[in-house]
């Protein structure tokens, strides 16, 4: 595949995505107006469910996936414009939704990940520290060169690994039209110093030159990511397992009609499910293995591409959203379907979360519960459409931007199903995608 190829692959998909969500909107506005046809899989739901909001000053819109502390503190991502550059507001919120602190980084920020008491803020050319008391920047270790350009930069979300630190992987970039910056996975110390670094090489030709990297996740047994490469001669993701100090362990490569968007979806202690997307059906490859890839559990495929994070319930059954508007639950020992459910109408807009009364919120347009063992979903717990997706505080307060304001949506959840194998985006409230 050739550079312009790949560039013109990328664009079509980004057109695919961008088509999508109109269409999602006007299907959303149409409902809220009472338009369209109604939904035999639609449910009332059982608990009434009062909203209350909290908005901030600035005439700024919400997007990503916020984050809770311990103390039910919210932690959220606010922009001007969700444009590639400009500076970001970091906003806290206390439990009650009032506004704790808010602080604009000269940076587009990327996700939040909570670290013991630092805020982990990930941006396209900086990981930020910021203290969670008031929002002042504890440290920053500068990831890519500030001169390079910023619509060829990919940064991804960080987790924690078992020591603490904060590994966050990095695509290839270009300085300039004829100098690229090589791929890299970096582990930061939690006082801001550098744990490792380690550089995944790209071709001397201008065609080899295209690296992307998946988010990272981690457990006691390593490191989990994937690497896609572009080069003239094909396309190639390689799995890799690693240890905090970013030492190889094992590796395993697919070659052919890989697409980039393949990507870890979960870890556990048994076993890592991977994504393996094709660039040509847009089908996944959903793969269950051992966490050391020494073999399959299953193989199983899916109708479109995985575009969120599954959720892995206490009974380790599994739940996957996908472009095509449908949900599956599958078993976890070898991949057979439990139930599927068309809930998206387009595609699963919105991160997953299980709650402790075992059913799946979903916050992506306007919010709603899943019912676990059958696949039902309910009518709308708010009439606030989501600009960003959900979080969950433990009294079961789902919470989520629009606008410029913070949603906060009761619930009958209980909190977050903390048996729960994989719970939500990042496993846990902090996201820190640690099992």
């Amino acid at each position: 595949m050739t550079g312009f190829e790949l560039l013109g692959t990328k664009c079509i998909k980004k057109s695919k995505i961008i088509y999508l969500t109109f269409l999602t909107l006007m299907i959303t506005i149409l409902i809220s107006c009472g338009g369209g046809s109604s939904d035999d899989k639609k449910t009332e739901s059982e608990d009434p469910t009062p909203t209350t909001t909290s908005e901030i000053d600035e005439d700024l819109m919400a997007y990503g996936v916020p984050a809770v502390d311990a103390n039910d503190n919210t932690y959220m991502l606010f922009k001007e414009d969700l444009m590639m550059s400009g500076p970001t507001n970091a906003v806290s919120f206390n439990n009650d939704g009032s506004l704790n602190w808010n602080v604009e980084i000269d940076d587009y920020l990327q996700d939040i990940v909570i670290c013991n008491d630092l805020i982990i803020l990930s941006g396209l050319n900086k990981v930020y520290a910021v203290n969670n008391s008031d929002g002042s920047t504890e440290w920053s270790y500068e990831i890519t060169d500030e001169s390079g350009l910023a619509n060829t930069k990919g940064v991804h979300k960080p987790c924690i690994d078992s020591d603490g630190n904060i590994v966050i992987a990095v695509d290839s970039y270009l300085l300039d039209i004829s100098t690229a910056k090589a791929a890299c996975l970096i582990s930061i110390k939690p006082d801001g110093t550098l744990n490792n670094k380690t550089e995944f090489s790209t071709g001397d030709d201008y065609y080899d030159r295209f690296i992307k990297m998946s988010p990272v996740m981690a457990t006691d047994s390593g490191i989990f990511f994937s690497v896609f490469k572009s080069t003239d001669t094909g396309d190639s993701v390689s799995l890799y397992r690693y240890d905090n100090n970013l030492n190889a362990l094992n590796n395993r490569l697919y070659t052919g009609d890989v697409a980039s968007e393949s990507s870890f979806l979960a870890v556990t202690d048994t076993y890592v499910l991977f994504g393996l997307q094709d660039n040509n059906t847009y089908k996944s490859n959903i793969i269950s293995m051992n966490n050391i890839f020494g073999s399959d559990n299953w193989t199983i495929f899916l109708d479109d591409y995985v575009i969120n994070s599954p959720v892995i319930d206490k009974d380790n059954n599994i739940y996957i959203g996908c472009e095509d508007g449908y949900i599956y639950k599958l078993n976890s020992t070898d991949g057979s379907e439990i139930w599927s459910s068309n809930i998206g109408e387009i595609f699963i807009q919105g991160e997953l979360i299980i709650g402790k009364n075992q059913k799946i919120y979903k916050s992506g347009q306007l919010p709603t519960e899943i019912n676990m063992t059958s696949g039902t979903e309910s009518s709308s717990l708010s009439d606030k459409v989501a600009g960003s997706d959900g979080a969950m505080l433990s009294d079961g307060t789902l919470v989520y931007g629009s606008d410029n304001k913070l949603i906060r949506v009761s619930t009958s959840s209980g909190g977050i199903c903390l048996d729960a194998k994989w719970a939500k985006y990042g496993k846990d409230a902090a996201n820190s995608s640690f099992y």
